[in-house]
């Protein structure tokens, strides 16, 4: 199973898929993998983002999955997060910039 979360929203969390759909183990383990993720939200961000800061593969790209991503009417040119502070930072192509935090 693939949980999502986000660094732009700070509850949201989603199931992605459960592969194969075969061994799907049931709406009840599915809600307690979930909600696990969701009592844990802050650990989940640090972990991927310390995953993300340290993988060469895609050190190349930049270390966050919201770089060039739509944010309403905005293009994100960069953004971090900082698991101490739990704050998301977005430096839109306007040059304007916009810290989100992930409490």
């Amino acid at each position: 199973m693939r949980i999502s979360f986000s660094y732009a929203d700070p509850i949201a969390i989603g199931i992605l898929d459960v592969m194969p759909p075969k061994n799907n183990p049931g709406l009840a383990v599915i809600n307690a993998l979930a909600s696990a993720v969701q009592q844990n939200l802050h650990e989940c961000r640090r972990l991927w983002w310390d995953y993300q800061r340290n993988n060469p593969l895609i050190k190349t790209e930049g270390a966050c999955c919201l770089n060039n991503s739509r944010y309403g009417s905005w293009t994100v040119r960069n953004a971090s997060y900082d698991p101490r502070t739990r704050e998301t930072l977005l430096a839109f192509t306007t040059g304007q910039t916009l810290i989100l935090p992930m409490s």
